[in-house]
């Protein structure tokens, strides 16, 4: 992943999620479950990767390397994004 210099306030553009596992972060795909690759990344290094359910609470750091994954109650995908 290359980055970039950003000012302070800035974040880095990312395109946006159509459900494509070419514009969503990780790959993943809405309305589908997580993939296991990224189950066994989010397990073995939680910076890297986060699945949360919506609703749940989380830190609101923004750390451009980590993807966060939200699922619904049956672990199905409702979005992705960087941060």
């Amino acid at each position: 992943m290359s980055h970039q210099s950003l000012q302070p306030g800035q974040t880095a553009p990312f395109p946006a999620d159509d459900g494509t596992p070419e514009s969503s972060p990780g790959g993943v795909r809405k309305g589908q479950p997580v993939p296991p690759a990224m189950l066994a990344k989010a397990r073995s290094t939680p910076r890297s990767v986060r699945i949360v359910r919506e609703g749940d609470m989380m830190t609101m750091d923004f750390l451009p390397d980590r993807i966060t994954i939200v699922i619904d109650a049956g672990g199905r995908v409702i979005s992705s994004r960087r941060g």
